[in-house]
């Protein structure tokens, strides 16, 4: 839940990152448009494209916004690029989570499991934001949390690509 921490340490990240407040402030924009975006995007490639490369992507795409975060420091387009691509991905998580534990598991027990997914998710946010600030203290920078982001949203990429999904009826 890398977005999670990213989020709620936005405003003092970008001022890290070397942008003025105003810019800073507009980082949340930036992300909020992301969301946006990746939640039309990634309904769109799931009714298109191979499910399991829709979910690469769109949990790939994050992993390049932490580079940049991590990698760059003073450039404020590269910030709020950065911070957009992440948003992608909080966007389509929710449709991604939804597809995928119907497809896999099917409708009949799919509040349940979706449901407990949910609860994992939410303990995830929780250590996310926490551990996010954590680090910080730490360390003085955010740079091993991008790191660790990185790492983590390019593992959940591949994993991605493993999901084996029930076969589709296809109504005539």
């Amino acid at each position: 839940m890398p977005a999670s921490g990213i989020l709620s340490q936005m405003v003092p990240m970008m001022l890290e990152e070397g942008l003025t407040s105003t810019q800073a402030a507009f980082g949340i924009s930036a992300f909020a448009a992301g969301q946006f975006f990746g939640r039309l995007a990634c309904g769109w490639f799931l009714d298109r494209v191979h499910p399991q490369r829709t979910g690469f992507f769109f949990t790939l795409i994050p992993a390049i916004g932490c580079v940049l975060l991590w990698q760059t420091q003073n450039y404020s387009a590269a910030a709020l690029f950065a911070v957009a691509a992440i948003g992608v991905q909080q966007g389509a998580e929710i449709d991604l989570i939804a597809y995928f534990v119907a497809r896999r598991f099917g409708i009949e027990r799919y509040g349940a499991i979706y449901g407990w997914i949910q609860v994992a998710g939410w303990m995830g946010t929780l250590c996310g934001i926490l551990l996010f600030g954590k680090i910080h203290d730490w360390t003085g920078n955010y740079s091993l949390f991008h790191a660790g982001a990185v790492f983590s949203y390019v593992i959940a990429a591949i994993a991605f690509l493993f999901v084996r999904l029930k076969p589709q009826r296809v109504f005539t």
